[in-house]
């Protein structure tokens, strides 16, 4: 069986409700709902003073992402990158204005959208949690790029179905969400939001962020964390 048809399985799995059951889809948003634009946004890698742009895919899938905080370190500018070692920055993510292009004139990853679609269909809320930063810009930029079809198959805009009070960006600034680290911060997300609905669904492309959910499935057993279609 393919990966996409066994994701689609269990995306349906248990989809249809029973009388006063709900149904929260949580989804992440780079490499899950859309390719960020790499020529509006950009993370920075540098290496002994080098520094070098990559995507956010690469940044992601990056093996030295996993020692930050360790032996690799974050930085703000050009000029304050280390002189020796491995840095990443993350610069043009507090930039509200690339931020928003990054989404709106990303590319939709059409599979995990039409999964989308099919839950609201079926009478699921949704909502994001992401790795990013910058909450009320992601929400609005998300507001104006999402679209859902209607009975008629046409694109229309999320409406209610987009709870954007509980989607949730883990690296805000001004918003302190708890945990060590990616993966730990959306755990804990996930777990109020299993408190407000009797079913959630988490898609992301990322293992990291995957285990860190399933880790807690004796806890939250009405959580239920899948990876994105198209993730590696």
């Amino acid at each position: 069986m393919k990966f996409d048809e066994a994701l689609e399985i269990v995306m349906r799995e248990e989809r249809d409700f029973k009388d006063g059951e709900t149904g929260l889809l949580v989804l992440d948003i780079d490499d899950t709902l859309l390719k960020a634009n790499p020529n509006v946004i950009k993370v920075y890698k540098s290496v002994d003073g080098v520094e070098k742009a990559i995507s956010t895919a690469e940044f992601a899938k990056d093996p030295d992402k996993a020692k930050m905080g360790k032996s690799v370190r974050m930085y703000d500018k050009t000029e304050n990158a280390p002189k020796t070692g491995i840095a990443f920055s993350i610069r043009e993510f507090r930039d509200p204005q690339k931020v928003y292009d990054s989404i709106t004139k990303g590319t939709p990853i059409l599979k995990n959208l039409k999964l989308m679609d099919d839950h609201i269909r079926h009478g699921w809320d949704v909502s994001f949690l992401t790795a990013r930063g910058l909450q009320k810009v992601v929400t609005k930029a998300l507001d104006d790029f999402l679209k859902t079809k209607n009975k008629e198959g046409e694109l229309v805009p999320l409406g209610d179905s987009f709870k954007k009070a509980l989607s949730a960006a883990v690296n805000d600034e001004d918003i302190k969400y708890v945990g060590a680290d990616d993966g730990e911060k959306k755990a804990n997300v996930l777990r109020e939001l299993s408190k407000k609905y009797t079913k959630v669904k988490f898609l992301d492309d990322d293992d990291r962020n995957i285990n860190a959910v399933r880790s807690l499935r004796k806890e939250l057993p009405n959580v239920k964390a899948i990876k994105a279609w198209g993730a590696k």
